[in-house]
């Protein structure tokens, strides 16, 4: 007889608002067949399952209920200003019991060590979405794409100016649809649609542009559907943190732009060399078209990003299967 799911507290974002956080749940949702995910705010429970996204510490101050078992996969850790944590969230930090903390990046382990707090890398959850999720055929038209993701809101606390990253990616995108590569703009939140829609509108005047648009016809929150778009494109210029996530996770090789510490965690955790990374005040269209066109059929490149993507795959699924263990034992 089959054991009915544990119920068990999601920690983190699970609507589709944001593709990044809605790829993050559904990774969960496979990473865990033997839970049953429910709202960790609100559902009574005995466990918690800090599942992904940048939660970590403060969400352990505020936002959820500490529960006698707390888990985590592939969180990233927001490094506080000053590189020094309060009183307050340092107690909250020792005080909670995790069993099992898995990390998203070497810079968030390196931030919990100097408060004296262990966890393991597990790499970013997102990447347990495989390449099969895509399934089937892109509807974009069959030509060399490069996929542009742009982050739109003005959020405070950022690396870079977002008038100046608009300004260079547009440019970087004119000189590679003047190279003969067509031009896919996949915003990731909906807060970032008015941006793309107005890179998008800049774009078709001067070469083949397509907008991606998670939350319309055609794909109206249609995930595989979606992934098949990104995973048609040869190169990902990305801004959001799963647009280079994403980009990795279905083979694409990425040049991420660099708009928090968070992009940096990742990057750093897939150890390529060079890191395909750049600080949003060092982005430079012209640079930028370069890179792209130099790697754009770098399969060297793509083969390095996809074992590298297998090996936290194989990390996640391992420690998934730890989490289940100890929770369904206690």
């Amino acid at each position: 007889m089959t054991e009915d799911p544990l119920p068990v507290g999601y920690c983190c974002f699970a609507d589709q608002r944001n593709v990044g956080d809605y790829c993050i749940h559904q990774a969960n949702q496979r990473l865990f067949p033997r839970f049953r995910l429910v709202d960790a705010i609100h559902d009574e429970t005995h466990v918690n399952l800090f599942g992904g996204g940048t939660l970590y510490p403060y969400g352990l101050r505020w936002k959820y209920p500490r529960r006698p078992l707390n888990f985590s996969i592939g969180i990233g850790v927001q490094e506080p200003v000053k590189r020094k944590f309060g009183l307050l969230t340092r107690w909250a930090m020792h005080r909670w019991n995790f069993p099992v903390l898995g990390l998203r990046g070497p810079r968030s382990r390196e931030v919990l060590r100097r408060h004296g707090i262990h966890g393991k890398v597990t790499g970013d959850t997102a990447l347990a979405l495989e390449v099969e999720d895509a399934g089937g055929e892109s509807t974009s038209a069959a030509s060399l794409r490069v996929a542009v993701c742009l982050v739109g809101e003005p959020i405070e606390s950022r690396f870079g100016e977002p008038c100046r990253v608009e300004r260079e990616l547009t440019d970087a995108c004119q000189r590679l649809q003047a190279s003969g590569l067509a031009i896919s703009v996949i915003p990731f939140c909906q807060d970032d649609l008015e941006a793309s829609r107005r890179l998008h509108d800049q774009l078709v005047q001067s070469g083949d542009c397509t907008l991606v648009d998670f939350w319309a016809s055609p794909i109206s929150g249609d995930l595989p559907r979606f992934l098949r778009e990104l995973a048609a494109c040869r190169f990902m210029l990305g801004e959001r943190l799963h647009a280079a996530v994403m980009a990795a996770a279905v083979g694409v090789p990425f040049l991420a732009i660099g708009y928090r510490p968070k992009c940096f965690d990742f990057v750093e955790s897939l150890d390529l060399s060079p890191a395909p990374i750049v600080h949003p005040d060092a982005l430079n269209g012209e640079q930028a078209a370069g890179h792209v066109l130099a790697n754009v059929d770098n399969q060297g490149l793509r083969l390095a990003i996809q074992e590298k993507v297998e090996g936290w795959r194989q990390t996640l699924r391992a420690t998934a299967e730890e989490i289940q263990r100890i929770a369904l034992d206690a």
